[in-house]
């Protein structure tokens, strides 16, 4: 049963994205072009996700299963997240990923695979498309990713909210 959450979270994102992409400026010809924008963007993204790493790595045991250290419940699970994405995403990592043990009340890691990381050294394998000075999709190619010869192309929506850029929509998707 957790192992549809991932998949459902990851078509309800890509079912998001279009619709809220599909009718934006991204596919215009005039986007802007701002690199102090691209460096401010990739800081936020990398700090979003180092608090995803560090959710999911910094663990305590209960029973033989995953506990994280940074929340104890859905509510803080969903307070840590915001720090680096959107409230929406947040609750859907936190739902896709956390399950609420019955009997000691502990929130806990539900074993199964993550969203792809994007790491520092990953700054020159990024595009960015900056469609307004609030709201940035970055786009990045995955090779080989699941299987041999398999190609991925993995879309992040970053909004700046309340003077800080967040990751508001992920989206992986494969390509020919």
């Amino acid at each position: 049963m957790y192992k549809i959450f991932p998949k459902l979270l990851l078509l309800l994102l890509i079912f998001k994205f279009f619709i809220g992409v599909s009718t934006s400026s991204i596919w215009a010809s005039h986007l802007i072009k701002d690199d102090n924008i691209n460096e401010q963007v990739f800081i936020g993204i990398i700090e979003s996700f180092n608090l995803y790493s560090n959710f999911f790595n910094e663990v305590k045991y209960i029973n033989n299963e995953s506990s994280p250290v940074n929340a104890n419940t859905f509510e803080e699970a969903i307070d840590y997240f915001s720090k680096g994405f959107d409230c929406k995403l947040a609750k859907d990592i936190v739902v896709s990923f956390t399950t609420m043990d019955k009997n000691s009340q502990n929130l806990l890691i539900i074993p199964t695979d993550g969203i792809p990381i994007i790491e520092k050294e990953d700054y020159d394998k990024l595009e960015f498309f900056i469609i307004n000075n609030y709201k940035v999709v970055v786009k990045k190619e995955f090779k080989n990713y699941f299987a041999m010869d398999d190609n991925y192309v993995y879309f992040i929506i970053v909004k700046k909210i309340n003077d800080k850029w967040k990751i508001s929509n992920l989206a992986l998707l494969p390509t020919k």
